[in-house]
Order: structure tokens, then C-alpha cells, then sequence
């Protein structure tokens, strides 16, 4: 399903942003820890906000070692991880069905 704002705006042609939704279970924890870990989350998609591309949705699920992990190491992880999945999209080849 194409969001109306992405629509409009490729018909207009504006940038469009990237979509970034954060996610943590109940089954995590408490709500202080469910929203401590939600922050580390929002702090690190901010500092590493070059590497998401526009008009790509992505999708973080908070899992409970993110608490106890160093914010530079979750930093690094984020980094690496958009990374990876951007080469393995440009990557694969197109459906021909």
C-alpha cells in the first residue's frame, strides 16, 4: 500500500523522508524499560540519520539487551545494519514475472 504522502510527493516531486517506526513488546519489560529503550532507539536513529534513504520505511524492534548494551556499540549495529540491507537491495535482481 503507497502512503498518500509519498504519493503526492513523488507526483510533485519532493523528497521524501524516510519512515522510521520504533516498536517494544509488553513482554520486554516494565514501561519505564519498555520507554528507556525506545529513547536509546529514537537517539540512535537521530545520529545515524544519513544512512536511512528516503522514501524507504523501516521498522525497529526494542529487544531487552538493548538496555545493557553501550550506546556506541547499538550506534554501530544500526550503522551497519542499514548498510548491509541497502547493498543486498541494489543487490538482488529484478522480478521478471
Amino acid at each position: 500500500m503507497i502512503r498518500n504522502d509519498y504519493l503526492n510527493a513523488s507526483m510533485e516531486g519532493k523528497i521524501i523522508p524516510a519512515g522510521i517506526g520504533i516498536t517494544v513488546t509488553k513482554k520486554i519489560g516494565s514501561s519505564p524499560e519498555r520507554n528507556r529503550i525506545k529513547r536509546r532507539l529514537r537517539e540512535i536513529v537521530r545520529k545515524n540519520a544519513k544512512y536511512f534513504e528516503q522514501g524507504c520505511d523501516y521498522v525497529l524492534i526494542g529487544k531487552r539487551a538493548a538496555l545493557s548494551q553501550p550506546f556506541d556499540e547499538l550506534l554501530g549495529d544500526l550503522k551497519y545494519s542499514i548498510i548491509k540491507i541497502h547493498k543486498n537491495h541494489k543487490n538482488k535482481k529484478p522480478n521478471t514475472n
